[in-house]
């Protein structure tokens, strides 16, 4: 490697360096979870306000999120788990501009039938000051912000599962 480029290597090592040590963000815990109404990909829409007196879990993510990725199979078990508990609202929200065809069908090849709040203009990852992803949040039934997960807790598929079951019966 030539000298000239060791300044572009520093660089570039600094910038991930502030990007994975910047604040992680997140709502405030036991804060009132901030409202929203956000379309589903499922061709319905989502408003909190709906939900009330139900534990909440939104998990936001994006296709090109590798971390994203390896978590959705346990969201979705979480999601077939919980399914049809009426206490209980499972969810992910997509923060990519991604066209509802092309999202549709990464889903179907993923395998993954949970549903799934748009947020292609970051309005809800703004309210929830979502600033890495995978973020998974928890509300309580009486809508307050219960836990905030940034990022894998666990690699395996049966340890995350068995994480996500934990969050949810802890907020009831």
């Amino acid at each position: 490697m030539s000298a000239k480029w060791i300044p572009w290597g520093i660089m570039v090592a600094l910038f991930i360096l502030a990007i994975n040590t910047g604040p992680r963000g997140g709502p405030t815990l036991n804060e009132v979870a901030p409202p929203f109404r956000a379309d589903l990909l499922q061709g319905m829409v989502f408003d909190l306000k709906d939900h009330r007196g139900e534990v909440v879990v939104l998990d936001f993510w994006a296709t090109w999120c590798p971390p994203c990725r390896r978590s959705l199979p346990a969201i979705n078990k979480l999601y077939k788990h919980y399914k049809d508990d009426p206490k209980v609202w499972i969810g992910t929200v997509n923060k990519e501009s991604i066209s509802t065809q092309r999202l549709t069908s990464w889903m179907k090849r993923a395998r993954l039938t949970i549903p799934v709040i748009r947020d292609s203009k970051e309005e809800v990852s703004r309210q929830y000051n979502v600033r890495s992803i995978p973020t998974l949040i928890v509300i309580n039934p009486k809508g307050e912000v219960e836990h905030v997960q940034v990022g894998l807790p666990n690699l395996s598929q049966r340890g995350l599962v068995n994480h996500l079951i934990e969050l949810v019966e802890s907020a009831r």
